[in-house]
């Protein structure tokens, strides 16, 4: 069972996540449902040697895209994403 600073922790990751990206699609398949794993970090995001990893895994194809969390937490928001030529 999740201790209740975990529960803050995860409830600001999923902040911080749909802050940065209001409009996350995967990049594979363009599904909007995403699972989170928080890896490192957990114990305290801010004092902590290794940063929080923010595992976001799509429900439809599994694919998992990674982000560090002091990266996300800093960045002007929202994070827009850049077309492709393909």
């Amino acid at each position: 069972m999740a201790t209740e600073r975990e529960h803050e922790l995860f409830e600001k990751a999923k902040d911080v996540i749909n802050d940065a990206f209001p409009d996350l699609a995967c990049l594979r398949c363009g599904y909007t449902i995403f699972g989170l794993t928080i890896r490192g970090g957990i114990g305290d995001l801010y004092t902590n040697t290794s940063p929080a990893r923010y595992d976001l895994t799509c429900e439809r194809c599994g694919k998992v895209e990674t982000y560090d969390s002091r990266f996300l937490e800093k960045a002007l928001k929202p994070i827009r994403r850049i077309a492709s030529d393909g």
